[in-house]
């Protein structure tokens, strides 16, 4: 499975870096997943009108990792999402409040960014300029890396997949592990996928199972299941914004899952008698 750009997206001209656009198009995404059934806006933390303060934001320990005065202005104008929920496909936001980074100052070494849990790629400095955004949810290999380069307004999506012609990758930059777009068109992107509900997410079963946010087209193996998601959230009103019955989807989507889960158990369990037949 491969969690590349969005299905809307397209290449544009060419990019340059507009802080202000960067993070209104980021904030529509939050805030349309919020409208959704995972996570609520109380979730999402908005910095005060001058961008969050030095008692907020970890300076120094950035500044250790190489952070220079742009990479330092993005970060403390960024929204943030502090809910455990996933915001895309296995991926969590990468929050750059002081309370996410408790260890020494010492600890956050220029040369290994990797340890700080900052860059994907061990014993390697983050590139001047570049600015992670996100990671992969509780260590999940399916995550995505989203890494902003303030040099040029695009947005490097990186995951466990190669999505590109290998020879284009630079050879001292293998985290390029895809064709880098349009930093805004990439989040505007993705809310259009979350309109026409080629990406949503989806909760757990009632017995508690992890959230998720289901990419249908990489799920062709539980078609019947991302056919029932989309005409739930559809039933449910969605799109409409203003009409959404976000309780009635969420408890008609746990009540799909608990069936999917029976499913999967049954299967499980089959196969289990199967191999000890033979």
């Amino acid at each position: 499975m491969s969690t590349e750009a969005p299905t809307s997206q397209k290449r544009g001209p060419g990019s340059t870096y507009d802080r202000k656009a960067f993070v209104g198009s980021i904030k529509r995404y939050y805030e349309l997943l919020s409208k959704m059934i995972s996570i609520r806006p109380k979730h999402i933390a908005y910095p005060p009108e001058g961008g969050w303060g030095d008692g907020i934001i970890p300076l120094e320990k950035l500044r250790r990792l190489g952070f220079n005065d742009t990479m330092i202005a993005l970060v403390r104008y960024l929204p943030y999402v502090t809910s455990r929920r996933p915001v895309f496909p296995s991926t969590q936001t990468i929050n750059y409040f002081q309370s996410g980074f408790r260890e020494p100052d010492e600890e956050y070494q220029l040369e290994d960014s990797n340890l700080a849990g900052l860059w994907p790629l061990p014993e390697e400095r983050i590139p001047q300029g570049i600015v992670p955004l996100s990671q992969p949810l509780g260590g999940d290999r399916l995550g995505m890396w989203w890494l902003l380069d303030t040099n040029t307004g695009e947005l490097n999506a990186h995951d466990a997949y190669i999505s590109r012609p290998e020879e284009e990758i630079p050879e001292n930059e293998q985290w390029r592990t895809a064709r880098p777009v349009p930093a805004v068109e990439y989040f505007d992107g993705l809310c259009e996928d979350m309109i026409s509900l080629e990406m949503f997410p989806v909760p757990g079963d009632s017995s508690g199972g992890e959230w998720q946010v289901w990419q249908p087209k990489w799920m062709h193996a539980h078609q019947k299941w991302v056919d029932e998601a989309q005409e739930i959230y559809r039933k449910c009103r969605w799109p409409n914004l203003q009409r959404f019955q976000r309780q009635k989807c969420r408890k008609l989507l746990v009540e799909m899952q608990d069936r999917l889960t029976a499913e999967d158990n049954a299967a499980r369990e089959r196969r289990i008698a199967a191999a000890s037949e033979t």
